[in-house]
């Protein structure tokens, strides 16, 4: 498969750590068990060739290549044991009701483990993660890959920016971006990480970094600004007082993020991974928060 990729012989030993002669004599012995050639060879100094019989071979090798480095995976977890303690960094953009509901699934799977929980604001998650404070994250998606991280996306969540009612805003009818730069925007806590979507789109707008989604709604309610929030929230809150969601026309649609769960790649428990993943990923959906 390397022979093929690299379209050398010597440079597909140097990349497995064996000699030019190794290899050849392995590609010759599997041509002469296959009955066929894999790769035309042009001649000294020139690169290899792969042959049509080739071609047809190459993906199932690929893809028998792939399987294989799974079950290897799989079969070295079942025996791994699992850690003792765990940090998941779930911040209250996310019902808490999820966030218990995840650790008691947890511990009716593994009695044992023990649970810190984290409640970072929606941005702070990343920095965590990236400081090691934390084992797992629940993050909106960012604009920028993630190559140290895991990323898997549990759903997506509905937002909207609101005011007060007696706020300046809450008399405006059309309400555009550009109405909102002279007031003051409060977000979530930022990364401070140059990673950040917020950061990365920053405009010349007041903004005031709160770290929990209930500080801002209060602060919303009592005419502090605009605020970023999700819908659910402001649905179950708002009963006396209830807020003005401002009407902004999106040229993509509504104020929706995608949530992902990121795990560092150096975390070496992919059964746990995976269970958290999908049980966050159920459970929004039992919440219709997707």
């Amino acid at each position: 498969m390397l022979v093929a990729e690299f379209g050398s012989m010597a440079k597909a030993a140097k990349n497995e750590n064996v000699s030019h002669s190794t290899l050849s004599r392995q590609l010759a012995q599997l041509e002469d068990e296959l009955g066929y050639l894999l790769f035309e060879r042009p001649g000294q100094g020139k690169g290899l060739n792969i042959t049509a019989r080739g071609k047809q071979l190459l993906p199932k090798v690929q893809l028998a290549v792939m399987t294989l480095e799974k079950l290897e995976q799989q079969a070295m977890q079942l025996f791994e044991p699992l850690p003792s303690c765990i940090t998941i960094a779930i911040p209250d953009f996310v019902p808490a009701s999820i966030s218990a509901q995840l650790c008691q699934r947890l511990w009716e799977k593994w009695p044992q483990l023990e649970i810190v929980l984290m409640q970072p604001s929606l941005f702070e998650g990343l920095r965590l993660l990236m400081q090691q404070r934390a084992d797992f994250a629940v993050v909106i998606s960012e604009l920028h890959a993630l190559p140290d991280f895991h990323t898997d996306v549990i759903g997506d969540i509905q937002t909207g920016l609101y005011v007060s009612q007696q706020h300046e805003l809450a008399k405006v009818k059309d309400v555009g971006f550009s109405d909102i730069v002279p007031y003051r925007v409060l977000l979530p806590m930022s990364g401070k990480s140059g990673l950040s979507f917020v950061e990365d789109t920053q405009q010349s707008l007041q903004h005031c970094y709160i770290q929990s989604t209930q500080q801002t709604y209060a602060l919303c309610q009592a005419g502090g600004g605009v605020a970023l929030l999700p819908e659910w929230m402001v649905i179950k809150l708002d009963k006396d007082n209830p807020l003005y969601e401002l009407p902004i026309h999106l040229s993509r649609g509504s104020l929706r993020f995608k949530l992902e769960l990121l795990v560092n790649k150096q975390f070496a428990h992919e059964v746990l991974r995976k269970y958290i993943w999908e049980i966050l990923s159920q459970l929004m959906q039992e919440a219709d928060l997707t």
